[in-house]
């Protein structure tokens, strides 16, 4: 029996040991809907930088956790931070690393809503940081000021077709997938995973984050994302792939392992 045990610990053990999610986390939302008194919209930012943001006026808390995001007129929709995100940009201290993840899905037959589910600019509102479904059925994700010519991976986000985003991971219109993208700059290296997967990935672009200076979640300057969003993370570092599996549920397998030695506990001792 202490053997089975010892098992079933080494077991969850080598899984884990070689993934880190803690390291370089600088933006945690949860999107719990723990609030503060009296403010009802505020989204509190577990990272422990207190980078809490504040969710647009026609934006809503699902039951259970996660924010609809309606993608409604500018300004009532997304969620911002004081000072632009100034704030937070200064906590994030991205140079040349970073990781952006999020848990989130979009309604059925809205395809041509799936916008925005964040953006980063400089001073002079190019996007450094961005990822966007377009109406055309796209989705890229940028790291440089110029979003039509810096890296992107892309693919047709469409539920008439072969499924893309969600099909890609056996999942369909309606279910949430996580979305990571990853980019080191200094190497040129980036790459986009759905869920744990690894969907597109690439080299050749080099250049630095050090003139981030707005960010948003659910929103970018021109349009908003109209869809359902419940986890969003920023790390300033690129995640591996060990990392990047980190962050989905443990699968069923441990916890069938769980059962069984529960059940043969059970039976040693009946």
């Amino acid at each position: 029996m202490k053997k089975l045990v010892f098992l079933v610990v080494l077991l969850i053990f080598v899984g884990s040991a070689c993934a880190d999610i803690t390291t370089g986390l600088e933006g945690w939302w949860k999107m719990d809907g723990q609030t503060d008194p009296g403010n009802a919209r505020l989204v509190k930012d577990y990272s422990g930088n207190g980078n809490d943001g504040t969710m647009g006026s026609s934006d809503a808390w699902m039951t259970g956790g996660g924010i609809d995001f309606d993608g409604g007129s500018w300004g009532a929709s997304g969620i911002t931070f004081p000072g632009s995100g100034a704030d937070l940009v200064a906590d994030l201290g991205l140079t040349d690393q970073v990781t952006v993840s999020f848990v989130a899905t979009w309604d059925v037959g809205e395809k041509t809503k799936t916008n925005y589910p964040y953006d980063g600019r400089d001073a002079s509102n190019m996007r450094m940081i961005a990822m966007e479904a377009t109406g055309s059925e796209h989705i890229r994700n940028f790291f440089g000021p110029d979003p039509g010519n810096d890296q992107s991976s892309w693919g047709a986000f469409d539920d008439t077709h072969a499924g893309f985003i969600f099909g890609f991971v056996g999942k369909t219109w309606g279910d949430y997938i996580r979305i990571t993208t990853t980019s080191n700059l200094t190497t040129g290296a980036y790459a986009l995973y759905i869920d744990d997967v690894l969907y597109a990935s690439g080299s050749g672009y080099s250049g630095s984050l050090a003139g981030l200076t707005t960010f948003t979640i659910g929103r970018t300057l021109w349009g908003e994302m109209q869809g359902k969003m419940t986890d969003f993370r920023i790390y300033n570092r690129a995640l591996s792939a060990d990392d990047v599996a980190e962050l989905i549920p443990e699968p069923a397998t441990i916890a069938l392992l769980g059962l069984g030695g529960l059940a043969l506990i059970r039976r040693k001792r009946s």
